[in-house]
């Protein structure tokens, strides 16, 4: 298909021609794109890029455990996002930072029960960051190094 003057791009689909013209073909591509793309980031937060297990069974518990925690994360960051938004004085509307969100809850459910129960909502509440819009300038990507397995408790 024509993407411009000067390009091409070629689609590969199992779709019969004679029912899908090549503006429906763009247009399922679109909306196939955004759910990738939206699978890829869920993956790349979870971190279900690599798994700690072989069998099949093992390996589904570690995605549910996985998905578990960032739906408790999320709720708990849902919470306080809330509660900075009900805070007088702030000048920007604030975001959580996700990645140390998950940290953060990750030591929360993996405490010992011995220990000084903590406040999850206050300690995420701390670590949130304002939102600017209208910012100028591109932030730098940092190179992530790869994850192995000796960061494992």
């Amino acid at each position: 298909m024509k993407v411009d003057n000067s390009s091409f791009e070629y689609l590969i689909t199992n779709l019969p021609a004679d029912k899908y013209d090549i503006g429906q073909l763009k247009l399922l591509y679109w909306i196939r794109w955004k759910i990738e793309t939206s699978i890829q980031h869920l993956k790349k937060v979870i971190g279900a890029e690599a798994f700690h297990c072989r069998s099949l069974v093992n390996v589904s518990h570690e995605l549910l455990a996985r998905l578990v925690k960032y739906n408790f994360c999320s709720a708990v960051s849902a919470i306080a996002i809330r509660n900075i938004g009900n805070k007088k004085g702030k000048k920007h509307l604030h975001q959580v930072n996700f990645s140390l969100a998950i940290k953060k809850c990750h030591d929360f459910l993996c405490q010992k029960e011995s220990e000084k129960p903590i406040n999850i909502v206050r300690i995420i509440e701390k670590f949130t960051l304002p939102v600017r819009n209208g910012r100028k300038f591109e932030r730098k990507k940092q190179f992530q190094k790869p994850m192995t397995f000796l960061y494992r408790h």
